[in-house]
């Protein structure tokens, strides 16, 4: 189908999905007639990323964005903290995904979601890598901290104190 109308490759939608879903094969027909197509795909927040490593890789490599932003300017990195996916998060960590990008609509940053969803390991992972627990126009509201006490997250609120969180 490709071969007779290599416009339907050129969809980042599907792109995504085939990777979300870890479609390899299907996602490398679609690179072979649009091998830059990575550098437009949206994975929807509820699958951010392709499902393996090998196969992010592949999207990295054909240039797929670790922040793009979505319609709220949350990126990958957002997502994948507020669910708590380490293992991902690592991945984009490791393309230079960026630890202080603001939301438009919790207006925090990556660890600010973490913390707002209670993902212990995620914060930890976030620290270790080097996000900053206040930033200096960070909304009192939308720090870390803010959101792990207003959200009853002691453990948390306690780990992100340690690190010099106010």
């Amino acid at each position: 189908v490709f071969a007779a109308n290599p416009a339907l490759a050129a969809d980042p939608e599907a792109l995504a999905n085939a990777a979300g879903e870890g479609r390899e094969s299907f996602v490398r027909l679609m690179l072979r007639y649009h091998p830059d197509l990575p550098r437009n795909v949206q994975f929807p927040s509820w699958s951010v990323g392709a499902k393996t490593r090998e196969l992010n890789e592949l999207l990295f490599q054909h240039g797929m964005k670790a922040n793009a932003p979505d319609w709220m300017g949350a990126t990958a990195l957002h997502h994948l903290a507020g669910s708590g996916n380490v293992e991902k998060a690592t991945w984009f960590l490791d393309h230079d995904a960026d630890l202080h990008a603001r939301d438009e609509d919790l207006c925090s940053t990556p660890l600010g979601w973490a913390a707002k969803f209670g993902r212990k390991a995620m914060i930890e992972l976030l620290l270790q890598r080097g996000a900053r627990p206040n930033l200096p126009d960070d909304p009192p509201w939308a720090t870390p901290l803010a959101w792990a006490t207003r959200r009853g997250h002691s453990e948390v609120a306690e780990l992100l104190r340690r690190h010099g969180a106010r």
